[in-house]
């Protein structure tokens, strides 16, 4: 039987509920959403401010979109990524992200 996986588009703000960006703040915040799903989460994680933009980069082992491989899937407006968790940029003037088709 194939795992089932849900992807979730979350603020910084939400997950982190007013705690600073850190890892260990991430991670139970991950683990709580895993919980109430019953599955799998991809943890697409909007950052809304210059601040919060900034700040997932000084996470321990984030990686900038720019250093991905080729072969690696990106989403639109994607800034990075830390463990599991992906990072866009907020943009109030388009709908959801998708991952880009033409990859």
């Amino acid at each position: 039987m194939k795992k089932l996986s849900v992807t979730l588009e979350l603020t910084l703000s939400e997950l982190c509920a007013g705690e600073p960006i850190t890892l260990s703040v991430l991670r139970p915040a991950l683990r709580r959403l895993v919980d109430a799903q019953g599955c799998s989460v991809v943890p697409i994680i909007v950052c809304e401010t210059d601040f919060e933009r900034k700040g997932v980069m000084f996470l321990p082992g984030a990686v900038q979109v720019e250093k991905y491989g080729s072969n690696v899937p990106k989403y639109n407006r994607e800034i990075g990524a830390c463990e599991q968790f992906r990072f866009i940029s907020a943009d109030k003037r388009s709908g959801k992200d998708r991952r880009e088709e033409n990859l």
